[in-house]
């Protein structure tokens, strides 16, 4: 944990202690006992960054309280390809909860996930009820299948990634994987199955990084398409030796 994060967390236990309160940066910092300028201007930075997270709120006398937490419920993230998606509840009957392109956090498509509900539903309207995703439980995806498309020997260098593939799945199509020099060096155009190494962050909402394990084949070769689908969701094409 970083000095910066650290504070946060102390920043939100003095709000958290005292729920139904509002402060002054001031009466914060007085709070946390905090002396000079240099500090008071990082409890303003930790401030700041938990209103614009959601955790606290200001008033319209620009004094601070703890955010109201809304529910939270655990799901399964389901992807559409413009962005958006749903989180459902397995074997239940409540609605969907619609997740904007804005509010998925890092999630990808099958994820479980824990999700906040930030507006209720309206049968009325026929409005379902409306989310974000705050937490990753369990990633679905842990190998990918897609097209290699391959980096100059420079960008190898400069990067340590000898390209990336593309799913040909449109809910994972957007998310490309940036394979690793370590593992296989495929060609342009193979079709490659790689395994995953790292997902979306904050850092790197949009992409992931894996190692490729198998060239599968080329885009070209005959019956190629189907293979990379029984790779693709897992099924085993090889007969054990009693077979």
């Amino acid at each position: 944990m970083t000095q910066a994060e650290r504070l946060q967390t102390e920043v939100l236990t003095v709000f958290q202690n005292h729920p139904d309160r509002k402060f002054t940066v001031q009466e914060v910092n007085d709070q946390l006992e905090l002396k000079g300028a240099s500090a008071f201007k990082r409890v303003v930075k930790a401030i700041a960054e938990l209103e614009g997270a959601g955790r606290i709120q200001i008033s319209n006398k620009g004094k601070f309280k703890l955010t109201e937490q809304k529910a939270t419920i655990s799901g399964i993230f389901h992807a559409n390809e413009r962005g958006f998606g749903f989180v459902s509840i397995p074997d239940s009957d409540d609605p969907d909860i619609f997740i904007p392109k804005e509010a998925k956090h890092t999630a990808i498509n099958g994820d479980e996930v824990e999700a906040q509900i930030v507006r209720d539903g309206d049968p009325w309207k026929n409005r379902g009820p409306e989310g974000k995703i705050i937490n990753i439980l369990n990633r679905a995806v842990t190998t990918m299948v897609g097209d290699f498309k391959q980096y100059s020997d420079v960008e190898v260098q400069k990067t340590g990634f000898v390209g990336y593939i593309q799913s040909r799945e449109k809910k994972l199509s957007g998310i490309p994987v940036f394979l690793s020099d370590k593992g296989l060096h495929p060609q342009m155009g193979d079709i490659v199955l790689a395994d995953i190494t790292d997902y979306p962050s904050e850092d790197r909402p949009g992409q992931m990084r894996g190692i490729a394990v198998k060239i599968i084949g080329n885009q070209n070769d005959p019956g190629v398409d189907i293979e990379s689908q029984v790779y693709a969701h897992g099924l085993h094409i090889d007969f054990p030796q009693e077979a």
